[in-house]
């Protein structure tokens, strides 16, 4: 690893990252795909050049990728939030789900093989792109978020017709 005493490879390094990140960030900005798509792979071939072992460099470089999202994520919340943009009953009836997908995907990390994570990064980014490519870029499921629980319908109306 001696090429990491080099200041001139360090710095084409340093040339590259930079790229990436705006790369990233244009992209997240103009298609809404989070950077981790640009990132995750820059990571994951130059994790080689320092040293991180094959057997989890994918593994890290999602980690490292994820872990950029929060300090980014509480900035633009506390930002929303007081522009009186966030619903915050909408986020408190959901934060126990996100914590269970967060202990759930922790521990479900620890037996993925980096292999499979690999796998698993590749057709994510391939549905992402074919949807992207078949439906545009931009949809919406929804004009406005929704005001609480859906509602049901009694059987009343459910089963009478028009």
């Amino acid at each position: 690893m001696q090429h990491l005493q080099d200041p001139y490879w360090l710095a084409g390094l340093a040339a590259a990252m930079a790229a990436t990140g705006l790369v990233s960030g244009t992209l997240a900005g103009l298609l809404g795909v989070g950077g981790g798509i640009v990132i995750v792979p820059l990571l994951f071939n130059i994790f080689p050049l320092f040293g991180v072992p094959e057997a989890v460099q994918m593994k890290v470089a999602v980690a490292t990728s994820l872990a950029t999202i929060v300090p980014t994520s509480i900035q633009s919340a506390r930002k929303h939030y007081a522009k009186g943009a966030m619903d915050v009953p909408l986020l408190r009836s959901i934060w126990p789900a996100m914590l269970v997908g967060v202990v759930l995907g922790t521990l479900l990390a620890v037996h993925v093989r980096g292999e499979g994570l690999t796998a698993v990064f590749a057709l994510v980014s391939l549905l992402v792109a074919l949807n992207m490519g078949f439906t545009g870029v931009s949809f919406s499921i929804t004009d406005r978020v929704p005001d609480g629980p859906p509602r049901q319908p009694p059987v009343s109306e459910q089963l009478s017709p028009g």
